[in-house]
């Protein structure tokens, strides 16, 4: 591939494409503008949902190009289209179950190239994987790009499983009321579960709680202060080191962000691949076993229903919070922060496809 040319119509074309939520596109996000920043005599094009706006400027300033798949399918076409032009297409497999769907990769003649953004601490790499299959370790996005801003739009994902959106709020406030801690609840801008927060501060049965607002209208404090409930974007990079533990449905980018920051984790797995990385904390001795759905969010609003998830959440924050689930947790915090993901990622493109087109 000719990688150089006079024009933009000339120069060689790098495509890099996320679709999800944050989890899944901001570590491809990550390594496009990585890419950009050392291969410059590329075009690079980085092509999501237009929910994800809030990353254009961010990868502009990267000389990255952001096509939102929401622009009209001719208009795309047309972006895309262009004769005279080399066209470099990297795909990364980052939905798919990270060890039981690649022996079907192993029956091809020649097995592609195929990149995991997560570290071999986490997973190992078995032997049966093809040979084109490489681990590379976490990719993140820098932290400044992660914070809300006015013109962001929020992407919650699929949040079906929170049906009972109150009664979950009653199980955290049951748990509040029997720790010393302090909790901040991400919303990601899920109606339901705002609707519930609002009804509760409102609530005259919760007059005698301190409710208040902050001034960027984007956070209520519940439950005599101890619960932050949030709606914006943060950085989980800058956030988790801060905190004791996270409670999450054991998404890959809550996931990785716990592990580096190196606290202990308590997760609740709801579909696709967190069950996957539910079992794997576990069995890295970072998080107790995995709540079930029931003992996070009960089907019923009963007091007894409510206390056994108290006590079911309890349980599992005070394993999380052990000393020797913290020290572990730190361990391999430490090893983490030995890796450059991104670095390892950009090398082996470079080695197995850029090399080999130039020859």
């Amino acid at each position: 591939m000719d990688g150089g040319g006079d024009g933009d119509g000339r120069r060689a074309r790098a495509v890099f494409m996320a679709f999800g939520t944050k989890g899944d596109v901001f570590p491809i996000a990550a390594l496009a503008a990585a890419f950009a920043r050392d291969q410059q005599q590329y075009t690079v094009v980085f092509i999501t949902h237009s929910a994800h706006q809030s990353l254009s400027k961010h990868l502009a300033a990267s000389n990255v190009r952001y096509m939102p798949v929401s622009s009209p399918p001719v208009l795309a076409a047309e972006q895309l289209e262009n004769g005279s032009c080399n066209l470099f297409y990297i795909g990364f497999n980052f939905i798919q179950d990270p060890v039981t769907d690649l022996p079907l990769l192993h029956m091809r003649e020649e097995s592609p190239l195929l990149l995991y953004g997560f570290s071999k601490e986490v997973v190992e790499r078995p032997g049966y994987w093809p040979s084109g299959a490489h681990i590379c370790g976490f990719w993140f996005l820098p932290m400044t790009w992660q914070f809300s801003c006015d013109k962001c739009m929020e992407l919650s994902g699929s949040m079906g499983f929170l049906r009972n959106p109150k009664a979950f709020l009653m199980v955290l406030k049951t748990a509040i009321e029997m720790m010393n801690y302090r909790f901040i609840l991400f919303s990601s801008g899920y109606k339901p579960l705002d609707s519930a927060i609002k009804s509760i501060a409102s609530s005259v049965a919760e007059s005698s709680d301190r409710v208040a607002s902050a001034p960027g209208g984007d956070s209520t404090l519940l439950f005599n202060d101890r619960l932050l409930c949030f709606s914006g974007s943060i950085p989980y990079s800058w956030l988790f080191p801060r905190c004791a533990a996270a409670i999450h449905h054991a998404g890959s980018g809550s996931t990785a962000a716990a592990l580096l920051a190196g606290i202990p984790q308590v997760v609740c797995p709801f579909l696709h691949d967190q069950f996957y990385w539910a079992e794997r904390l576990h069995l890295l001795g970072v998080a107790p076993e995995p709540l079930q759905r029931q003992h996070l969010i009960p089907e019923m609003d009963a007091a007894s229903s409510i206390h056994n998830a108290a006590d079911v959440l309890l349980g599992a924050i005070s394993s999380a919070l052990s000393s020797k689930m913290k020290a572990q947790a730190t361990r391999l915090a430490d090893r983490l922060s030995l890796e450059d993901g991104i670095g390892e990622a950009l090398r082996i493109v470079k080695e197995k496809v850029l090399t080999r087109n130039k020859n």
